[in-house]
């Protein structure tokens, strides 16, 4: 079911020039380490020993799942059942490394860790981070919308004032809408565990746009520490057919 598992960081260093890469699974922001696990997999290829065979806990709130889901769901707690092995430096059981499902079905990470899954039709990615480092992670997996994607989620993800930004810039509409969309997703994953008022893409504006780099503020004041003017940065990349963005909240920005 699972193909092309790999550990190698899918963004360029973000922040700045003191990230140094470390190894092929991780990256690091002076002691803050993030570690990655991505892979390819096909919902075709689930059986019932799935959850068994890829060591993954089968959650009761998906007794009765279609195999696709079955399928994304242990392709994502996979991922980051390998992610959580490679940033603990001692080994861990089983029990340790697994990531259950809250009532909300977000997931929940072991103690001390922060971290975030994402997944496209065969494609599954997870981040994870030290909770001593970070207060919240968000990653966000997209696939390349083809020339004739049809731009139907506009107004679900953009403001009119966010659609006239990236209408004037030189680049494919359709592309700048699922980074615009997986972009705001990644921010509302990171923020959300800390911030639950927040409801809808609408909550956060895009600033600016460059190379390999998106800001994002709140729309209004989310909270005491995040005002309406505080820009966040969020990474994306190209990669493998895919869009794939990540948001990082550090704790010295909370």
């Amino acid at each position: 079911m699972l193909d092309n598992i790999s550990f190698d960081s899918p963004f360029e260093p973000p922040f700045d020039s003191s990230f140094t890469s470390s190894g092929t699974e991780c990256i690091s922001f002076n002691s803050r380490r993030l570690v990655f696990s991505s892979c390819d997999f096909s919902w075709q290829h689930y059986s019932q020993n799935s959850y068994k065979y890829y060591g993954v806990k089968q959650p009761c709130e998906l007794a009765n799942a279609t195999a696709k889901r079955h399928s994304e769901f242990i392709a994502g707690r996979y991922c980051a059942i390998q992610a959580i092995k490679r940033l603990c430096y001692k080994p861990i059981s089983v029990g340790q490394s697994q990531v259950t499902m809250q009532p909300d079905r977000s997931p929940l990470w072991p103690e001390g860790i922060i971290g975030s899954i994402s997944h496209s039709s065969e494609r599954a990615i997870a981040v994870v981070g030290s909770a001593r480092d970070y207060v919240g992670l968000g990653i966000d997996c997209e696939n390349l919308p083809t020339d004739t994607a049809s731009p139907d989620i506009t107004d679900l993800v953009l403001k009119p004032r966010e659609q006239a930004l990236l209408l004037a810039r030189d680049q494919d509409y359709p592309f700048l809408l699922t980074l615009a969309f997986s972009a705001k997703e990644s921010l509302f994953k990171a923020l959300f565990p800390s911030v639950s008022a927040l409801t809808n893409l609408h909550d956060f504006s895009i600033c600016s746009i460059s190379a390999k780099k998106l800001a994002l503020s709140p729309s209004t004041t989310i909270s005491d520490h995040w005002p309406s003017k505080t820009e966040f940065t969020i990474d994306y990349t190209e990669q493998s057919g895919h869009i794939l963005t990540m948001a990082t909240v550090t704790s010295d920005q909370a």
